[in-house]
């Protein structure tokens, strides 16, 4: 820029002035540039975190232990659920209707598949080995009394019910008590028994003396050729430990099949008057009850002879 300074002082603060004007106009220019890219959204916007005066503590190193456990651990047991408390009901006992035998003698042969009812007797505070104790001082004199081998009774008790007085099969049967027996076997037993209380499959000194009484009957059936309801014949076992086994199986079969067995056998040519010659007649859960029966057997004799 010229400055003629022989001109007025007008014109030369005129040319000055305009100058610093343009500067201003140059600088606000700028200024406003600044401002329109400070607020422009294209510009990333930095937000001021608020410093955090909360003091750091030092972490700890964790042990190898730790590091490679789990991070937490609950103290002392595990919680569990606590179960109410069960009252015994007195109520009738419900069971379903008994199944007809329909004169053969034969029933379907289950070891297991027992449903429980309401105790109301003593057998419900008393532990598995006490309730083991007190059958057997009652099959014991049932055995005295029927001339059966008590040891054997206890066996069959055991492998029937595991010594639950209530129990109730769930096969379709209804068997029930210590002898699981059917409400027909049971009921003929009471009447040639001559007993004057009412039947109740429940009673344990009435179970028990109707199952041994049962077991007796069915020694003698196969210790002498005896004509079924069913018209079969049964076959005099041979020796007292077939004659034994021949009762065991035909209190889980009924002695309806057991015959049938014999006669099968007898027609193979095998000697039916053996139990070993009749076993693979039978059905297979009757063949396990009898191993299983015998088993408990030799030692519930030490049980009877201490």
């Amino acid at each position: 820029m010229k400055i003629d300074f022989n001109a007025s002082y007008r014109d030369v603060a005129a040319l000055v002035g305009s100058s610093d004007r343009a500067s201003e106009v140059r600088s606000s220019r700028a200024g406003f540039g600044k401002l329109l890219a400070s607020i422009s959204p294209d510009r990333p916007q930095q937000v001021d975190k608020p410093k955090d005066s909360t003091p750091k503590l030092p972490m700890a190193p964790m042990s190898p232990q730790v590091e490679k456990g789990p991070m937490a651990m609950l103290g002392g047991d595990f919680p569990s659920l606590i179960p109410p408390r069960l009252e015994p009901s007195l109520g009738k006992v419900e069971v379903s209707p008994p199944v007809k035998e329909g004169g053969s003698g034969v029933k379907t042969p289950a070891l297991f598949g027992l449903r429980r009812v309401p105790a109301n007797d003593q057998f419900s505070r008393l532990s598995s080995g006490e309730r083991a104790a007190v059958v057997g001082n009652i099959v014991q004199r049932a055995g005295l009394s029927h001339k059966i081998d008590p040891s054997l009774g206890m066996s069959v008790a055991e492998a029937e019910s595991s010594f639950n007085p209530v129990a109730v099969s769930s096969d379709g049967f209804a068997s029930k008590g210590l002898f699981q027996l059917l409400d027909s076997t049971g009921r003929e037993m009471h009447a040639q028994a001559g007993l004057q209380v009412k039947y109740n499959p429940f009673d344990p000194q009435q179970n028990v003396h109707l199952g041994v009484g049962y077991l007796r009957k069915l020694h003698d059936i196969f210790s002498r050729a005896t004509t079924l309801p069913n018209k079969l014949t049964t076959v005099p076992a041979a020796n007292s430990a077939s004659l034994e086994k021949l009762a065991v199986a035909a209190f889980n079969a009924g002695e309806g099949r057991v015959a049938a067995a014999q006669q099968r056998a007898a027609r193979a040519g095998l000697d039916p008057s053996q139990y070993d010659h009749i076993e693979s007649y039978l059905p297979d859960i009757t063949k396990k009850y009898v191993v299983r029966v015998m088993q408990l057997k030799g030692r519930y004799a030490d049980f009877f002879s201490g």
